[in-house]
């Protein structure tokens, strides 16, 4: 439930907000497809996300959804500031999506959001980082938490001593 209250109160100031039930889908995709209670929670978060999106459409009106489609910028996005921000872009997820903890989960949120760096290049400015940041955020959080099962009954990391904790 936490989670549902978080989601509608993020969406309220910002549209990245509906990466939250995609990175809750990417870290429990077993779950939501295999346990009742984890699509129902995966249902209630996305459902937080499109009822705040669509209620502040209807309070606030449509026309300033409806303007971006108007703002193609893609023509744009072939000179060389574009570019060079498609290319951090592109090494920036080549570096979080290497090989190592999470990696399934991270191809999975990466998967879920592609539509999303697909419109960035057609309707905004891929030189802003600040349109990067809910993308390799997520991603950068999921490349350094432990795997499940990799800690231990005490919260440390297997293989960890005990003078580690400290």
């Amino acid at each position: 439930f936490p989670l549902v209250v978080i989601t509608a109160l993020a969406a309220l100031t910002r549209e990245s907000a509906y990466f939250i039930p995609m990175f809750y889908l990417a870290v429990h995709h077993r779950s939501v497809f295999a346990d009742r209670s984890a699509r129902v929670a995966f249902a209630a978060v996305s459902a937080a996300a499109a009822v705040t999106y669509v209620g502040l459409r209807v309070v606030l009106g449509w026309s300033g959804a409806a303007s971006v489609f108007y703002a193609w910028q893609w023509r744009f996005n072939f000179e060389w500031t574009a570019l060079t921000g498609t290319a951090m872009l592109l090494a920036s997820l080549m570096l979080l999506l290497a090989d190592g903890r999470n990696y399934r989960e991270r191809i999975w949120f990466t998967v879920l959001v592609a539509p999303y760096l697909v419109f960035v290049h057609i309707f905004a400015a891929p030189w802003e980082w600040r349109l990067w940041v809910p993308v390799l955020v997520p991603l950068a959080v999921l490349q350094v938490i432990p795997e499940r099962g990799e800690t231990g009954n005490r919260g440390r990391v297997k293989g960890a001593s005990s003078s580690d904790a400290n």
